[in-house]
């Protein structure tokens, strides 16, 4: 029979675990995602989070931090769709006036 504090010491070993797979794949997923990034430095990367992962994931998020977040947004940081592409919905009938008028308020 264990007692408590072994108890305690797994489940905190557990998600430590579970926050590192985590954070793997979100990693993998945007280093996959990059299309502007090399493959050979992908390979670094990913090796780097394998045999150093934290330590490699703090030097991640301080050099492509902010370009995660333009790849997760689904561009350069900007709303989503431009005016342009607002424009172009409505005059082919996709969106209505009122839905125009409301997702460009929302830019």
């Amino acid at each position: 029979m264990q007692n408590f504090g072994d108890v305690i010491w797994i489940v905190f070993c557990i998600h430590v675990l579970a926050v590192y797979v985590l954070v793997l794949s979100r990693f993998l997923k945007d280093l996959v995602g990059d299309v502007e990034l090399n493959g050979w430095f992908k390979a670094m990367w990913i090796v780097a989070l394998i045999f150093v992962p934290f330590l490699t994931a703090l030097i991640y998020l301080i050099t492509r931090g902010r370009g995660m977040a333009d790849r997760e947004v689904g561009g350069d940081g900007s709303a989503a769709m431009s005016t342009s592409d607002l424009k172009a919905l409505r005059e082919s009938g996709a969106i209505t006036q009122a839905e125009f008028n409301t997702l460009k308020a929302h830019r």
